[in-house]
């Protein structure tokens, strides 16, 4: 018989599990992607995942749309379309950092990341200088995994208070920063990349946030559209920010 610790243990491990493919798949196209994209690592990953989590149709009809364009996808195509939607400045772009959503003024915007750089500092993860700005969407997205992580971790182990903190950690970071503008990114990504592959993972990624948003009791207030001011620049493509302290999803919490 399963006991509710391995139940929440496992459920944490396959957000996780999700959290940082899908930070994979939004981040430039290097290496890692590059390696389980033809093999079908990557889309076997998340479909394992995704069998944890009781998911709603919703969820398997985005997942089976990733599935079948996957195994054509090859990561050059992959990385000259990430650099078109992400190096212009048109109307209609989708700046991939958080910042740029929740606030019009470059000293808010500067305060904004900061909160988010608060999250990462106060659970031990440190920002790669030279790499991305930490409100990334990839950056965002694997955070979230991380505290999964460690929610699967404090589960097993009977840390009850750490379990809560944690638990209390992902609800504001989604309910403040990425459940509320991730959406109107992911739907104007859709809009404008031409990739299938990019076209499947918007929408993927935009059904399971609204089931985490579910399971988490939270209700982010999203953002309607951009704000007006022109957008802060990145730093760099090809090196998630994120410098973890923990095993990957892959191996033990």
């Amino acid at each position: 018989m399963v006991s509710p610790q391995q139940t929440i243990r496992d459920t944490a491990l396959g957000r996780c599990t999700v959290y940082r493919c899908l930070s994979q798949a939004l981040f430039f196209p290097g290496e890692v992607l590059g390696a389980t994209l033809p093999q079908g690592l990557w889309v076997g990953a998340l479909d394992e995942a995704v069998e944890r989590l009781q998911p709603s149709d919703a969820l398997l009809d985005a997942l089976a749309a990733l599935e079948i364009v996957q195994p054509t996808t090859e990561l050059a195509p992959l990385q000259r379309e990430y650099i078109r939607v992400f190096s212009s400045t048109g109307p209609n772009d989708p700046p991939p950092y958080g910042a740029d959503y929740l606030a019009s003024h470059i000293f808010m915007k500067a305060q904004s990341m900061a909160d988010v750089a608060g999250f990462y500092q106060a659970f031990g993860v440190a920002i790669d200088a030279g790499t991305e700005r930490p409100d990334h969407i990839s950056a965002e997205l694997e955070f979230m995994g991380y505290l999964c992580q460690k929610e699967a971790y404090a589960s097993e182990h009977g840390l009850a208070e750490a379990l809560m903190i944690t638990i209390s950690a992902e609800k504001r970071f989604l309910g403040d920063h990425l459940g509320r503008w991730a959406p109107l990114f992911l739907r104007r990504f859709e809009a404008v990349t031409r990739q299938p592959f990019y076209r499947a993972v918007a929408p993927f990624t935009h059904t399971f946030l609204a089931a985490e948003a579910a399971r988490l009791g939270v209700s982010p207030e999203e953002v309607p559209d951009l704000p007006g001011d022109t957008p802060l620049q990145g730093a760099c493509h090809g090196k998630c920010p994120l410098t973890l302290s923990s095993p990957s999803c892959a191996g033990e919490a």
